[in-house]
């Protein structure tokens, strides 16, 4: 029997979610410049002047890098599109390249690698760690950030529509690392209805040369034998009965799994880790929600 409707990711602050609910939004922010220390105290970040030469040097080249990296979603997105308007789910192959993959990794690695072999670090439940994605992490991971802004930046202008207009500020977004035998998620729908404004899942995997033989963690989607419940309702009234599994997708490197966040059950096989660390399993979500206002959750 499916377990586990209704367990929602911990949603992210993201990059302008405002200060307090009374304060007007503030100006989004970008990964095109490093983050300052603040006088008051806030942050970790270091000033210009006392960071590396190499991180200088990848700071000087973050638009034309994040020009290419949008270029190169934009010739696939269409594709996406395409199948999205008669499925509930698709994915695509070959999207930045197998060096920027590798290269993507390398920074979750160094983020995520040793935090998803501790047991008082991962998710109890899933037995993955993760760290949402915001812009304090630029000097941490300017790929992986940088990645989470064109990805909303290319996608919500083009997804716009069947949901109503989609923010492009990229305000909730995810790294995640399975590391350790026998994590997984149960299914479950990651939209709760109410005031969850999350419209599109789109998954990116850095995982080249995957063995989902050897090490399981699939993507497992689902379908919903019979109506869904309104979206304003939570989806924990799905049961094992209404739902079926279909074709489980291997989380193979510089793929992107696309699927409508409202509709689509999934699930992570059990994963296995027989090397360590170096067959951690590493995905970068970012959701794209519906403005402030739109009509899909109105009533919620």
């Amino acid at each position: 029997a499916a377990k586990g409707f209704g367990k929602q990711p911990a949603k992210a602050k993201g990059f302008g979610a405002a200060k307090k609910a009374s304060s007007p939004p503030p100006k989004k922010k970008t990964a095109t410049a490093a983050p300052q220390k603040s006088a008051e105290g806030g942050g970790t970040t270091a000033g210009k002047q006392d960071m590396h030469p190499a991180l200088l040097a990848l700071i000087a080249e973050t638009p034309q890098r994040r020009a290419e990296r949008q270029a190169l979603l934009e010739a696939r997105a269409p594709e996406i599109v395409e199948e999205l308007q008669t499925r509930t789910h698709c994915f695509i192959d070959g999207v930045l390249g197998e060096d920027m993959c590798a290269a993507m990794r390398a920074e979750a690695m160094r983020l995520l690698g040793d935090k998803a072999l501790e047991d008082k670090i991962i998710d109890t439940d899933t037995r993955a760690a993760s760290v949402v994605i915001e812009p304090e992490l630029f000097l941490q991971a300017p790929l992986v950030t940088e990645y989470a802004l064109d990805c909303a930046k290319v996608f919500a202008p083009l997804l716009s529509g069947k949901n109503g207009p989609l923010s492009d500020d990229a305000s909730a977004s995810m790294l995640a690392c399975y590391g350790v035998d026998g994590g997984n998620f149960n299914v479950h729908i990651d939209n709760h209805g109410n005031k969850d404004r999350r419209v599109l899942t789109l998954i990116y995997y850095m995982n080249p040369g995957y063995d989902s033989e050897r090490q399981g963690g699939r993507f497992v989607p689902w379908e919903i034998t019979e109506d869904a419940p309104p979206k304003t309702e939570p989806p924990t009234k799905l049961s094992s009965d209404v739902i079926r599994p279909l074709e489980p997708i291997d989380p193979v490197g510089d793929r992107i799994i696309a699927f409508w966040t409202c509709e689509l059950p999934h699930s992570v096989e059990e994963f296995r880790a027989p090397l360590g660390k170096p067959d951690g399993r590493y995905a970068i979500t970012v959701w794209l929600t519906a403005e402030e206002g739109s009509d899909v959750f109105a009533s919620g």
